[in-house]
């Protein structure tokens, strides 16, 4: 199973366990899902990658987020892999989600 670095990818939200297929995403108010830049020269090219800066999703609606999910586009596309958050949250409409900088290893197998 080789690794595979990743440059360029869109980040999710989810209610609930996004499955294989990206289910239980964010619908409603100004939820869209965000681009996230990799940084290219982290995890010694292994795969990992840093995320750079924060990303910010503004003007929620009203749900609980317990997933993060990666996509290849940022409507329609293919869902790449979910992470549960180790800390849910709850917003109330409008809200604002900013996720810090986190790392993660992508795997092409």
């Amino acid at each position: 199973m080789a690794e595979t670095q990743l440059l360029q990818q869109y980040l999710s939200l989810h209610a609930d366990a996004p499955g294989e297929d990206g289910a239980n995403e964010v619908i409603g108010g100004g939820y869209a899902r965000q681009p996230v830049t990799w940084d290219e020269n982290s995890g010694e090219g292994k795969g990992i990658g840093n995320e750079n800066g924060d990303v910010v999703f503004r003007d929620m609606p009203s749900t609980e987020i317990h997933w993060v999910g990666f996509w290849d586009a940022p409507v329609g596309g293919k869902f790449i892999r979910g992470f549960v958050l180790p800390i849910w949250r709850l917003c109330f409409s409008p809200c604002l989600v900013r996720l810090g900088p986190f790392s993660r290893v992508v795997s092409d197998g």
